[in-house]
């Protein structure tokens, strides 16, 4: 099982969820402490969590703010 020893601590999680229903889409944006958190989550992309892969990606958002703060 995936844990806090493994990754290491979280700051915040957001889970996305269906707007007219509220269940799970399956997606969550994960914030870590530390840069090398984010590269030990990373690292156990493809690893059976609860049954299901999961995978781990850095997210866009400091590009997708920039982008928009240029228009």
């Amino acid at each position: 099982m995936i844990s806090k020893e493994h990754i290491g601590k979280v700051r915040d999680i957001r889970i996305i969820r269906d707007a007219r229903n509220g269940r799970s889409k399956g997606i969550a944006y994960v914030e870590f402490y530390d840069q090398d958190s984010v590269l030990k989550a990373i690292a156990l992309s493809g690893k059976n969590f609860m049954g299901n892969a999961i995978k781990f990606q850095h997210s866009q958002a400091e590009k997708n703010r920039l982008a928009a703060a240029n228009k």
